[in-house]
């Protein structure tokens, strides 16, 4: 019998917090019905104090089936707290689609709106997932699909589409990957009410075929660890060619290695990791821990400290950037403090476009047509990378 062969794709779970992102999640992955007070939320976060303040602060992934698609779920952190965390996690993951979990109650939260601005700015495809149906009547309902349909419409042109049956699914999966509408299911963590429409479309979806950012062609490290009586682990993409177990490697140009296992990101022993997919690699070095944004590639690379991009302020923001100004640039999962060093003055507002030098406190390994953020506690601007210098 020939062996199954699945698409993989990635889903990240964005939202404000409290809007039960990592619940919807352990809902998907488990088939299992929440008891309202945090019991799925337990198969799914990584560190104790999740558990107990129902707060997600890191980045997790959990992996599911459903029909042909094997999904890697991104579980990003809502609160404000932690935006560096949930840019760094996207830029990183770069999902095929993202879920935008909104309390049926109060959809339109601070972060809720911050994140719909990221998502629009990404261009990658999304849906809606309204949580906590069960507590609220059809007026609440009415309101809130008012508001959020309010806020979509003043960022965008796409159209807000509500999911109520299985036959409205057929008309979401031909029309969501041209981001043309944005389908809102109704979900109930609780009774599961909602899931069969969900999990129909997750089952349906498919890769995007044109999206603003994209993966550099080297593996990124985005986590790191050092497991006793194995050595060096790392995770992250490979957007290079295959990587094998027994190949030798640079780490951020600078330390050799080789490769001594490999794991995907279904937790499955392979001897190889394609191009185009996250996996974990073993890795024998005289190096115990990598930061975050490290590079490892089986040919030496460039790495800069300098780079031009052209860029966009955000309307929403009163900043003012001059030279010398400092921020914080986000380019997939690489996070860098930066000082703008245009070479002649210049002043940037909100709305402005146009071209900035960048000037990172340490090098990195980036490429041109890369696309960026750069922050000041919330997002101010975007742009991608015309020159590196």
């Amino acid at each position: 019998m020939a062996e199954e062969k699945y698409v993989d794709l990635g889903v990240g779970m964005l939202g404000n917090v409290d809007s039960g992102k990592s619940t919807v999640i352990g809902a998907l992955v488990t088939g299992k019905k929440d008891d309202g007070d945090g019991l799925l939320r337990k198969d799914v976060s990584r560190h104790p104090h999740e558990i107990s303040s129902g707060r997600t602060s890191d980045i997790a992934y959990h992996p599911a089936v459903f029909g042909k698609n094997r999904i890697t779920f991104c579980d990003l952190a809502g609160h404000e707290k932690y935006l560096k965390t949930t840019i760094q996690g996207l830029g990183s993951f770069l999902p095929d689609l993202i879920c935008l979990c909104v309390d049926k109650y109060t959809p339109t939260y601070k972060m809720t709106r911050e994140h719909l601005g990221i998502t629009f700015r990404m261009k990658i495809p999304f849906i809606v997932i309204m949580t906590k149906i069960d507590l609220y009547d059809e007026d609440v309902t009415t309101h809130s699909l008012t508001q959020l349909s309010t806020l979509i419409k003043r960022n965008s042109s796409r159209k807000p589409y509500t999911i109520k049956r299985i036959e409205d699914v057929d008309l979401a999966v031909r029309t969501y990957l041209g981001m043309s509408i944005i389908p809102i299911f109704h979900v109930s963590n609780v009774t599961l009410q909602g899931y069969d429409t969900l999990k129909e479309f997750l089952s349906r979806i498919s890769k995007p075929i044109n999206t603003r950012f994209f993966h550099p062609s080297c593996f990124m490290v985005d986590r790191d660890y050092r497991i006793r009586g194995i050595g060096l682990v790392v995770s992250g993409f490979n957007g290079t060619d295959v990587l094998n177990v027994g190949d030798k490697i640079l780490i951020n140009n600078t330390h050799d290695g080789i490769i001594r296992s490999i794991h995907n990101d279904f937790r499955e022993v392979v001897q190889s990791l394609p191009h185009g997919v996250r996996g974990c690699l073993g890795i024998r070095s005289v190096v115990d821990r990598v930061p975050i944004g490290t590079v490892i590639s089986v040919n030496p690379v460039r790495m800069v400290q300098e780079f031009i991009a052209n860029v966009n302020i955000l309307t929403s923001h009163s900043v003012t950037i001059t030279k010398g100004y400092q921020t914080v640039i986000h380019c997939g999962c690489i996070r860098r403090p930066c000082t703008i060093t245009n070479p002649a003055p210049v002043i940037f507002r909100g709305g402005d476009n146009g071209r900035l030098y960048f000037k990172m406190f340490k090098p990195a390994y980036l490429e041109v047509n890369q696309s960026i953020f750069f922050r000041e506690g919330t997002v101010i601007g975007d742009g991608q990378i015309v020159e590196l210098l």
